[in-house]
């Protein structure tokens, strides 16, 4: 059953991360009495009567520079992109304010299914007073209190009602999300350009040109693909400059949004922990990567040798991550590229019988147990693989496993099924005998 993803959006301050703590029963979102503590988005799994659905947590930025309600709208645009369902959150105490207005015409454009929500009403008194949103145009507001708990389960089931119906309607394309990242003036519009074949994007030598992301459907020997060009990711942003604020959101969204990230490095440059940094964070998301060396055609001998080196030396524990050297500008081994994609996104994609898993792991751990400590061997009982995109394998055992054990594991797992160019999760479940 395909995950429902829901956005919650609104003003800082009107309570968003108090009903998502709420929901999920953790104090995970940050909760402040203060406007704009919330930085960026993040998603939370989420689960009510039986149905797993992410809540997608978003807030405002203060800036004077850029604007508070600026920012607000600007992250919950990218918010409501990236879900099935909004649920926009009112503040009963402020009543309708400008900014929920420029919210309100988001959702609109956005056709997507949207529950009004208004918060704070802690009381059947001011759940007279809830009547007034009707004037936003979202229909039938719902009243809630998130600090007090009131009327949060029905809300859910009002909430999961819609799941089936959002799921029919999504309107984002079926086939893989294809997202170009990297540092400023790697050539990453330089790729974009030529493999979407139409300048879509200004391509110039001065880093950060890029400002937004793109979206292009591309079709490659009969395969449809979405094409997401993106801004630099900085090493450090000034977040008082509003167009590398953005850049940075729009890039980290990309990710988000993506099935695979093409991660360019430049080839004339040595290899730097921003080009790591960059990987890990895909590597995090959760998504499917290749690395591109581009520019290598700049190189002479000597250069490539010692390009040889540092890769086998910074890049050692990410072997598992096919590499390619190609040039952006004249496309030179470009052509390379979407026979990698494709392989890499059947290997995020695939899934090991608990049959198959279990042979496996039977066989390695009796040739390669686990190290004794404090008296005892901890033993793996079962394994079986929980999901794909990416592939997560939970493991039963008796006692928690060492990370160097895990990291065996998953080398050998690599050997033996493949996952090329998809990380993997390896969950232990410790399992005490009764």
């Amino acid at each position: 059953m395909s995950i429902v993803n829901v956005a919650v959006v609104g003003r800082p301050n009107v309570g968003k991360s108090t009903f998502i703590n709420r929901i999920i029963q953790a104090r995970q979102a940050i909760v402040q009495n203060q406007p704009g503590v919330t930085r960026d988005r993040v998603s939370y799994p989420a689960n009510w009567n039986g149905r797993d659905f992410n809540l997608i947590d978003t807030a405002g930025w203060k800036s004077k520079q850029i604007g508070i309600d600026q920012a607000v709208v600007y992250q919950s645009e990218l918010a409501i992109a990236s879900s099935d369902i909004v649920i926009f959150m009112v503040d009963l105490e402020t009543g309708i304010v400008d900014e929920d207005e420029k919210i309100v015409h988001l959702i609109r454009r956005s056709k997507k299914t949207v529950l009004l929500v208004v918060n704070k009403v802690d009381n059947a008194k001011l759940a007279l007073e809830v009547a007034q949103f009707y004037a936003l145009g979202l229909g039938e507001p719902f009243g809630i209190s998130a600090l007090q708990g009131r009327d949060i389960g029905d809300f859910l089931d009002l909430l999961v009602s819609h799941f089936d119906q959002a799921v029919e309607q999504r309107t984002e394309e079926l086939y893989p999300k294809i997202a170009i990242v990297g540092k400023p003036n790697v050539g990453k519009s330089s790729l974009f350009n030529y493999l979407s074949k139409s300048i879509r994007t200004v391509v110039d030598n001065a880093a950060g040109t890029t400002r937004d992301t793109i979206d292009q459907n591309i079709e490659v020997e009969g395969n449809l693909y979405t094409l997401i060009d993106t801004a630099g990711l900085k090493k450090r942003y000034n977040k008082k400059e509003a167009l590398d604020y953005y850049s940075s959101i729009r890039t980290n969204d990309a990710i988000f949004r993506c099935d695979l990230a093409l991660v360019l490095f430049d080839a004339t440059q040595p290899i730097s922990d921003q080009d790591l940094q960059i990987v890990y964070q895909v590597v995090e998301q959760g998504k499917s990567l290749v690395i591109l060396l581009n520019k290598y055609d700049l190189l002479d001998d000597y250069q490539k040798q010692l390009l040889k080196t540092e890769v086998e030396t910074r890049l050692d524990n990410l072997d598992w991550i096919p590499l390619l050297r190609v040039s952006a500008l004249t496309g030179w081994h470009v052509g390379k590229i979407f026979d990698q994609v494709l392989e890499v996104l059947t290997n995020w994609n695939q899934r090991i019988s608990t049959h198959q898993l279990n042979v496996f792991l039977e066989k390695l751990v009796a040739a390669h147990p686990h190290p004794i400590r404090g008296g005892k061997q901890p033993k793996i009982r079962y394994a079986t693989q929980a999901a794909t995109k990416p592939p997560k394998i939970l493991l039963f055992t008796t006692a928690a496993l060492a990370p160097t054990y895990l990291r065996f594991i998953e080398r050998k797992i690599r050997e033996t099924f493949g996952f090329r160019g998809s990380p993997i999760r390896l969950v232990p479940k410790v399992k005490v005998k009764r």
